[in-house]
């Protein structure tokens, strides 16, 4: 009868340890940005509440209309964080962080002021083919955003988690978005 007393104290034990000691709030929002800048959306998705999971990496995978994985990498190319913060209370926790990332603000007024007054001009040329302004767009674009002098912005951004299944995971909201994407979010809301 000891000895299952003994054993069961043990594993209750190990399982409390293994709660206590286990990716604080700090290391998973590191972990998660980190999974973000390599441009491995699936394994930041891991990091984010289950209810959120799928749609929030779809906005991380879909930010700036970003149909392929080079326009990731370069969206995502200057994202750097530093740590201020993190409080915790119970399962809940909150870890404040500042976020630097390519402004997309200034990126897109820059390629606007350049494709502007040529669709402007095609518009009246029967011999310019919408395609090729859409290429010009696509590469000033690129070239904007691997420019190694491209804009940056800082956000100072709360990022909220909760404890699920002894893992603390990621409350995703508008503000930790346009963190990471340099505010295109408020970019999209200026064109609606």
């Amino acid at each position: 009868m000891k000895k299952i007393v003994h054993v069961t104290l043990l594993c209750l034990l190990t399982i409390a340890l293994a709660g206590c000691f286990g990716p604080s709030p700090d290391s998973v929002v590191k972990d998660f940005f980190s999974a973000v800048k390599d441009g491995n959306f699936d394994t930041a998705a891991n990091y984010v509440k289950q209810d959120n999971k799928d749609e929030f990496r779809d906005e991380l995978e879909s930010a700036q209309d970003l149909d392929d994985k080079k326009r990731a990498e370069l969206l995502f190319s200057k994202l750097s964080w530093e740590m201020l913060s993190s409080s915790t209370e119970k399962n809940e926790a909150e870890v404040k962080a500042k976020v630097t990332s390519i402004d997309m603000v200034s990126v897109v007024t820059d390629v606007m002021s350049k494709i502007m007054p040529l669709a402007f001009a095609s518009a009246f040329d029967d011999n310019t083919n919408d395609d090729k302004i859409q290429e010009l767009t696509d590469q000033y674009f690129d070239s904007a955003m691997s420019d190694p002098n491209a804009p940056t912005v800082t956000n100072e951004v709360t990022i909220k988690l909760v404890k699920e299944n002894g893992s603390w995971l990621i409350v995703p909201d508008d503000n930790l978005l346009n963190a990471l994407t340099g505010n295109a979010g408020k970019l999209a809301e200026l064109f609606e």
